[in-house]
């Protein structure tokens, strides 16, 4: 192996760089190695906008903790030298020893058994919210049957998100087409999610977090503004369009903050259309067939459902609203992990650059929780455990806590863990000091409307 290494060709960090922008191939430097993915990006499981945001950039520790070891091998026939100037830093030392270290002790192993309660469970919750929806008329009062079936519904569609998460992240059985496909079949015959866009989208995320250009999970204009660059307009790199801060969005932004709740609650419906949208708009999508086939189904029988097993208009609208609503709890959790913290451009400025330890903990929050809240939280609370360790199963999240702290201690990292409701008030300030730019903005600029005509 060093013989071949002599052989090839030495990069500095900024030649590996200059060479993506100038002949617009895809480098990326792996463990001070540099390896061309061009012409293999389309291939990418995790998707061709991660590589493609990568280039030119160290991405040591995401790869390490986002793939099996044995993918380091296939490695090889992209090799195309080595950087002479990509000394890990003593953050990155100690993170790769920590990752080792939760290998040898089987701590990215699953417990089957786990995972097999948590569907049974959730299996229980729609039967449930069926069972009760469909005789509701034989209750003394069915307009409150109605509501209890629609708030487990609601339950089910939160816990059962929660299981499509660890399989969606190969996190259940490791194998990551079985995952893949039993996230497809069950998880959008019953959950009417599809679990490529999830992918796609959520991969992303976890890689390029809070970065205004690049995150897709912080880019929701015309609705939400989170940053001074969203009140200028930003060009999405996920999406490949700009996203303009025009007169709709200073609407909507303006008043964010009152808005959070009740969008968090029909979030849901927007999340059934991208699901569809992404399918007939994508050919080449991986198992479009079947995921079309699992919506549909979502579709029948959730249609057939509202139609024949609810007596009347008023209760089928009981039964969408509250189910759907009280499901955006789920939407709740998620963005209260990062929409309070850091937001960045790019990836490639300081602090974020070339760091990825620092730009989880910069950009992700933890929710205190204990033994008798882990089911309602579904293993987000532990949100920055997640991202730096994301292929660990979420019941084993709560043992690495306690070991990631010294590291954070010695680099000065702060770790922001705050209750429920703490993120609450925090993600409504967020938004509310956004809102008082966007207002204090509006301002100027009709201000200077004013003295242009006068």
């Amino acid at each position: 192996m060093v013989g071949a290494e002599r052989s090839l060709r030495e990069y500095t960090m900024s030649e590996v760089a200059h060479e993506c922008l100038r002949d617009g191939r895809l480098l990326i430097v792996i463990d001070g190695h540099v390896y061309d993915v061009t012409k293999w990006k389309h291939l990418h499981p995790g998707g061709e906008i991660i590589l493609r945001n990568s280039m030119g950039q160290d991405m040591s520790d995401a790869f390490r903790v986002f793939h099996p070891e044995d993918v380091r091998g296939r490695l090889a026939r992209f090799m195309k030298g080595v950087v002479v100037d990509a000394e890990p830093s003593e953050l990155s030392k100690d993170y790769k020893a920590l990752h080792e270290a939760f290998l040898a002790e089987g701590l990215y192993d699953s417990f089957l058994p786990y995972f097999a309660a948590k569907l049974v469970a959730a299996y229980l919750l729609l039967a449930a919210a069926l069972w009760i929806g469909w005789h509701a008329h034989d209750f003394a009062s069915p307009d409150w049957a109605v509501a209890c079936g629609a708030l487990a519904l609601g339950l089910f569609f939160q816990q059962y998100a929660f299981m499509g998460h660890d399989l969606c992240h190969n996190g259940v059985t490791h194998n990551r087409k079985i995952d893949y496909i039993f996230s497809i079949v069950f998880g959008g015959a019953l959950g009417g999610i599809s679990s490529g866009w999830w992918k796609r989208s959520h991969n992303v995320h976890h890689v390029f977090t809070n970065s205004v250009t690049h995150d897709p999970d912080i880019q929701h204009l015309p609705i939400f503004g989170l940053s001074e660059s969203h009140l200028k307009g930003i060009f999405s790199t996920y999406h490949s369009r700009f996203m303009p801060y025009d007169g709709i969005a200073n609407i909507f932004v303006r008043i964010q903050a009152w808005l959070y709740y009740p969008i968090m609650a029909v979030a849901r419906f927007n999340l059934y259309l991208q699901s569809w949208l992404i399918l007939i708009a994508e050919p080449a999508m991986e198992y479009r067939w079947l995921e079309m086939a699992s919506l549909g189904a979502f579709l029948a029988w959730n249609v057939a459902f509202v139609t024949y097993g609810l007596s009347s208009a008023w209760h089928r609208f009981l039964w969408l609203a509250i189910s759907h609503g009280f499901a955006g709890i789920l939407h709740v959790q998620i963005t209260l992990s990062h929409f309070a913290m850091e937001l960045y451009e790019d990836p490639s400025v300081e602090p974020f650059a070339g760091d990825f330890v620092r730009a989880q903990a910069l950009t992700s929050m933890d929710v205190d929780s204990n033994w008798l809240t882990h089911w309602f939280h579904g293993g987000l609370q532990y949100q920055l455990e997640h991202h730096l360790f994301p292929r660990i199963p979420r019941h084993r999240l709560t043992h690495i806590r306690e070991r990631i702290k010294p590291m954070f201690e010695k680099h000065g990292i702060p770790l922001v863990s705050v209750s429920f409701w703490e993120a609450n008030r925090m993600v409504i300030a967020a938004l509310a000091k956004t809102a008082a730019d966007a207002s204090a903005q509006h301002a100027h600029w009709f201000a200077d409307a004013l003295n242009w005509r006068g």
